[in-house]
């Protein structure tokens, strides 16, 4: 995934995240759940999903590891004091604590959160404990780089963020664009000059069976047979650093093109 993309696809997560709201425990406990290599045992809910009170939300079974929840629309105020108590919480009830997981809903504020870890990694009961703070921006990197092709925790995740299934089928199309031909010889004068003109132009791509073109923003029209596709993943494969998202579309479906802009103009 080139980096464009990846930025692309966090920004796109960041908005929804934060308005999970009441189930972003839940969320919490099933995204760390598909993260981490120890199991945790969550105990902040009960069997209706309702939180208990002064209970820790998530935690190893050897109390190594602790996580804490927080949906609060201010929690990366200055002096983050709603992370200060869930600090505090975690280390009360689980002293032999080594790391200290606060997740959040909210996008991060990086000097806010800098300050905090500072102050709270210099108290003497910190020594020898590690802290992360993640807000909703940490969350969606994480869910880019090591979720978009895990099936398991895209269906378990995408009950509480929908927008998650559209990234992983969108990338999974991406991850199926067949590759050139081993007999491909790159010739950058051409791809330079298709690239100039994709870019300030649009063309119309006229259909094999006479009806009226669209007007795309396609390089390549009326070259048949294997040429056609052939010039198509040459240049995909040639624009594959700038290009956002590509998708191969079968083309015994003459209609899946139209589909394609509607949902893009959205």
């Amino acid at each position: 995934m080139n980096p464009q993309t990846r930025k692309l696809l966090i920004q796109r997560l960041i908005a929804p995240i934060g308005v999970i709201g009441p189930d972003f425990e839940r969320f919490g406990e099933l995204f760390l759940d598909h993260l981490l290599s120890t199991p945790l045992e969550h105990s902040g809910l009960n069997a209706l999903g309702f939180p208990i009170r002064r209970v820790l939300d998530s935690s190893s079974a050897d109390g190594a590891i602790v996580a804490e929840y927080s949906a609060h629309d201010d929690y990366f105020t200055r002096g983050m004091p709603k992370a200060e108590q869930d600090l505090a919480h975690a280390l009360s009830h689980r002293p032999n604590a080594k790391l200290v997981l606060l997740i959040a809903a909210q996008p991060e504020r990086p000097q806010i959160v800098d300050e905090f870890l500072k102050a709270a990694l210099a108290k003497p009961e910190m020594q020898g404990r590690s802290l992360r703070i993640w807000g909703a921006e940490r969350i969606a990197e994480q869910l880019v780089d090591k979720f978009t092709f895990n099936d398991t925790a895209v269906e378990a995740l995408s009950f509480y963020l929908p927008v998650l299934t559209e990234i992983w089928e969108e990338a999974a199309r991406d991850r199926l664009f067949p590759a050139p031909d081993l007999r491909h010889r790159p010739r950058p004068a051409v791809s330079d000059e298709i690239h100039r003109r994709l870019a300030s132009e649009s063309c119309v791509c006229n259909r094999e069976d006479g009806a009226s073109g669209e007007r795309l923003h396609c390089p390549i029209a009326r070259i048949g047979g294997k040429l056609s596709c052939g010039s198509w993943l040459a240049l995909s494969e040639a624009s594959r650093v700038c290009d956002k998202l590509r998708f191969w579309l079968p083309a015994d479906n003459r209609d899946r093109g139209s589909l394609l802009l509607a949902r893009h103009s959205r």
